[in-house]
């Protein structure tokens, strides 16, 4: 494959054995930081001690991120395996050295850390000191903190065999196509069938993929019970109340948001079989499998190469202005990009990086309408992230996952915006309405049902309840499967299709924070493509606010209030009325074809 379609991580380390050589570094240098030890209590050793680590954090990052992202390129590469687990071992060090800091931090003062935020070398740090004060409460001691950073490194390891089993030891069956034409299959291509015309296909997809998670059901579930268990520990220990108050804590959420838009997306959930009875009509089908769900319309696809798609979304982009066009041109011209499925490579796509170094994006091109949207979407996370490091100190850069997830669904929407003004036929403007539309079940009601079961999950292992394989397909198919029953026939469906789910092992309640970020980033798409340079302004000031406040104030401060249920209702409103839209496009698109 020509380099050019493949990620240079030599921004992050040249080589495995420079990785080593940096993280050896690291470590020198943390176990150098207790000379700070002892002092945090004064206000000037205090500043230096927090520039110090965050610096020395920065460079860990590094080559955590190079070490894992490596091997999602390669997961058959023994020497990334052996790299990864060394990095491992390595963070479980880096976490004790912090310890003894986390210990004497828990003894500071409340009241002396308020004061800390008037202080003019405290001026970049004020966010930073509210966080601190707010996790106080749930440090331990020097002892307990040196067990827990070992805890913590050995839960690493949940993940590492989900995508181990999942991206590598996984094997499909060839699967065959109305033709009798057989197909490789791998977690790369699985999306492509899926979405195939071809109704053969898409169904002997999905009896490979439920045969093969079927083979390692057990494995997986454990697994994912394990981690899930030790996530639970973790937080008893810390005396936090559930998994899901520290999250929401975390993001200075209430849980009222969380809590509105998961029975919102239940309230309206009509929006979603009506979509499915659409689709069933449109493909002209007596009767809806699971595996017809993501099957395009009866008429020719538009198929895209890369530098189309990358064109494309370039060319929607720039209702942003220039310099949002140039920072695209750098992703392609500075290999940002990991651009093609391979047998052993992560399937999906994800971006990722660290502080002062340009992210890497993770992509499985397939030359279809998904692609371009993926592509769309990862690159908003990049230039988010971008944007925040030239506006932000180190301090300030991270943002929670629902802020995160603004900018690349933004980009989704001003995407579509552009697409479909541009479509020149019926079909391809009725084939992206149908894509638009199946997105905001995706992204939205799809992400809450996932959420409720993670919810469940996590509340039979704090509750001490049985948990097991049967309880959990159980739950999954009461969620998923069973509310669809009246459209979808589920004689298909996956019982434990959960598995390829890696955002449970990513982040504790990281899906519905898509929902939540899809409400917010259509009422900004809305402003920017209706609205004047004041709109485009505000947007970029909420790809530049960063954590130098919370970023409810920060979005109130730009008009959006996501504690109010009025705005979230309003949001799900304008769903039910994009639903509106293609069941009246749908009856006069199936009118027209019946007269021809």
């Amino acid at each position: 494959m020509d380099k050019q379609y493949k990620w240079d991580l030599t921004k992050f380390c040249s080589s495995i054995d420079d990785c080593k050589a940096k993280m050896n570094n690291v470590l020198v240098d943390s176990k150098n930081l207790d000379k700070y030890l002892g002092h945090l209590n004064e206000k000037d050793i205090l500043i230096k001690y927090l520039k110090e680590s965050m610096e020395i954090t920065n460079r860990f990052y590094i080559c955590y991120v190079y070490s894992f992202a490596g091997l999602d390129a390669e997961f058959d590469n023994e020497k990334l395996k052996e790299l990864n687990n060394w990095i491992q071992m390595k963070s479980a060090e880096f976490s004790k050295l912090e310890a003894p800091f986390t210990a004497e931090l828990k003894t500071l003062d409340e009241e002396y850390l308020k004061g800390l935020k008037s202080e003019p070398a405290y001026s970049e740090w004020k966010f930073y000191l509210d966080g601190l004060i707010r996790v106080n409460k749930h440090l331990l001691g020097e002892v307990e903190e040196k067990i827990l950073a070992e805890f913590s490194a050995l839960s690493q390891g949940f993940k590492s065999i989900n995508n181990n089993c999942y991206f590598s030891d996984i094997k499909y069956e060839d699967v065959e196509d109305e033709k009798g034409e057989k197909h490789h299959l791998n977690t790369g291509n699985m999306g492509k069938f899926i979405q195939s015309s071809d109704r053969t296909l898409r169904k002997n997809t999905a009896i490979s993929a439920k045969k093969a998670y079927s083979f390692y059901g057990d494995l997986m579930t454990q697994n994912f019970i394990s981690l899930l268990k030790t996530r639970v520990a973790e937080n008893k220990i810390r005396k936090y109340d559930s998994v899901l108050s520290r999250v929401l804590e975390g993001y200075f959420i209430d849980e009222k948001v969380y809590q509105n838009v998961i029975n919102y997306a239940k309230e309206y959930f009509d929006i979603v079989i009506r979509y499915y009875e659409c689709k069933r009509k449109l493909l002209g089908l007596d009767k809806l499998y699971s595996f017809d769900k993501m099957a395009p319309l009866n008429f020719k696809q538009n198929t895209y190469t890369f530098e189309e798609g990358f064109n494309i979304v370039k060319n929607a982009m720039s209702v942003l202005g220039q310099d949002y066009v140039e920072l695209l041109d750098r992703a392609y011209n500075e290999r940002w990009m990991d651009v093609y499925p391979r047998d052993t490579k992560r399937s999906g796509g994800y971006t990722w990086g660290t502080y002062g170094i340009t992210n890497i994006v993770l992509l499985n091109w397939t030359d279809d309408l998904d692609s371009v949207f993926t592509l769309a979407h990862e690159l908003g996370h990049a230039i988010h992230e971008y944007t925040l490091y030239q506006h932000q100190e180190v301090q300030n850069s991270d943002v929670p996952l629902f802020i995160a997830e603004v900018a690349s669904t933004f980009n989704e929407n001003i995407l579509f915006d552009y697409i479909y003004k541009n479509a020149t036929s019926v079909d391809e403007k009725f084939a992206l309405l149908d894509y638009y539309t199946h997105n905001i079940i995706r992204t939205v009601f799809n992400q809450c049902t996932y959420s409720e079961f993670e919810d469940f999950c996590y509340k039979t292992i704090e509750n001490e309840e049985p948990i097991s394989k049967e309880i959990i397909s159980k739950k999954w198919c009461e969620l998923v499967s069973n509310p669809l029953d009246g459209v979808i026939d589920g004689s298909y469906s996956n019982p434990l299709s959960w598995q390829n789910f890696t955002h449970f092992y990513d982040s504790s309640y990281y899906v519905w924070q898509y929902a939540l970020a899809y409400t917010i980033s259509s009422e900004f798409s809305a402003r920017v493509l209706n609205g004047g340079e004041k709109d485009r302004k505000d947007y970029f000031e909420f790809l530049a606010g960063g954590h130098q406040e919370k970023p409810t104030e920060l979005l109130k401060r730009l008009g959006i209030d996501i504690n109010s249920k009025d705005f979230c209702e309003s949001s799900f409103k304008n769903f039910e009325k994009a639903v509106d839209r293609f069941e009246k496009e749908t009856d006069i698109y199936l009118s027209k074809r019946t007269v021809k």
